[in-house]
């Protein structure tokens, strides 16, 4: 079967996704509006029609153009999983995981909080630097449920959980294994309700002051502006 571009499945029988928008007069065709999209080929009630087959070989739209594929320029040699990855951002990614696992075999003393960083210095600069924590969260929280046994350390109860910082990273805390610990939802509120309870006038006086900053110009251009 040759190939087409428009067909769901390129290289075997699907729907075709042929579409083109209605660029005649302004009236309604066919019930749809000026301007808007239908498929070229459609089946019963309106659904998209299959194709394959014979309809391949004398199809007048049928075009096949071959998605680019290229090289990376560049491949980034990485001492832990011994292989070459294709970004400096998936590098940084699995020495991330690496950095988690090692901290995580270490530290075995109890979980009181900690402000230590978790990653190397290399990580902790690289401009998107929020990207590679968030694709190691997920490792991060599996094993902390592993590690706290599926049991609030608060409470001991067992129910939908969270992994709670205990010094927050409001105040610098950090994704270190002596700072983070399994809670419930019930537990985790009560820190954030306290936590809340101590940024609220912080947060206050930054919404003040932003308003502050939006009439300052205005006042400055009219105070220019008279005689």
């Amino acid at each position: 079967m040759k190939l087409c571009s428009h067909r769901y499945l390129r290289n075997r029988s699907s729907h075709c996704l042929l579409t083109v928008a209605h660029l005649g007069p302004k009236e309604r065709f066919e019930g749809r509006y000026y301007g808007t999209y239908f498929r070229v080929f459609r089946g019963p009630e309106g659904y998209a029609y299959e194709c394959g087959g014979e309809m391949t070989e004398v199809c007048p739209y049928r075009e096949h153009k071959p998605r680019p594929t290229s090289a990376p320029t560049q491949w980034y040699d990485c001492p832990h999983c011994e292989a070459r990855h294709r970004t400096d951002l998936s590098r940084l990614i699995c020495l991330a995981k690496h950095d988690w696992e090692v901290a995580l075999k270490e530290n075995h003393a109890p979980v009181v909080g900690t402000t230590m960083q978790v990653y190397s210095p290399e990580i902790v600069e690289y401009p998107q630097f929020g990207r590679v924590k968030s694709h190691v969260w997920a490792q991060i929280v599996f094993d902390i449920y592993k590690r706290d046994k599926e049991t609030c350390q608060d409470c001991g109860g067992h129910g939908p959980f969270e992994v709670h910082h205990i010094i927050p990273r409001a105040k610098d805390g950090t994704d270190h294994p002596l700072n983070l610990k399994l809670v419930c939802q019930k537990c985790h509120r009560k820190y954030t309700d306290e936590l809340l309870g101590e940024l609220g006038p912080l947060r206050a006086q930054a919404r003040k002051l932003t308003e502050i900053r939006k009439v300052v110009p205005k006042s400055l251009e009219s105070f220019e502006e008279a005689p």
